[in-house]
């Protein structure tokens, strides 16, 4: 049953990398479902896959049906995990990323600024999630201050770009893909 349960997962994952969303769904659906039937609401898989299931929402930019998913995902982490663990700030990231994504870019940056604080405590600030984190916040603001040229998002962007610059050089290439 258990390698039942890892193929629908593989399948879906492969057919959302090959971009093949609408393909990918049902699989989604069958991995979430089964995991809450057999390992229920709060079993780490059960939440990986309901934050799963948000992102693929997200990534088909259905992002009011994705929204559900990610707030139970967050919920349920604080609760089972605490709210300083790296995988409830993961998802706190997740949900700033679609809030922003919405539109929705003074509550976005709130998740986002307390998720890469939590995760610079939880991994700290070398670590590859946190680095990726930060790159993310650079583009998010940079984008922000495109809208809003006078609001002072460019300023927030040179200050996490600043901060990465202190990185070694190793550390730095963690970053490479995701900074501008």
């Amino acid at each position: 049953m258990a390698t039942a349960r890892a193929l629908v997962c593989a399948m879906g994952v492969l057919l959302k990398r090959q971009g093949k969303y609408d393909e990918a769904m049902p699989y989604y659906v069958e991995a979430l479902e089964t995991k809450r039937r057999i390992l229920g609401n709060e079993h780490p898989s059960t939440l990986n896959a309901n934050n799963n299931m948000g992102v693929l929402l997200k990534t088909q930019g259905k992002y009011d049906e994705a929204m559900p998913y990610y707030v139970e995902a967050l919920e349920t982490r604080r609760r089972t995990f605490g709210p300083d663990h790296h995988q409830t700030m993961i998802v706190t990231y997740n949900l700033g990323l679609l809030l922003f994504d919405k539109g929705e870019h003074q509550e976005a940056i709130s998740y986002l600024t307390e998720a890469i604080d939590g995760l610079r405590r939880a991994l700290g600030d070398s670590h590859p999630i946190t680095l990726r984190s930060m790159g993310t916040m650079i583009k998010l603001h940079d984008a922000w201050h495109e809208a809003e040229p006078d609001a002072g998002h460019d300023a927030t962007a040179a200050e996490y770009r600043a901060q990465l610059e202190d990185l070694t050089p190793k550390d730095q290439e963690n970053v490479t893909t995701v900074v501008p």
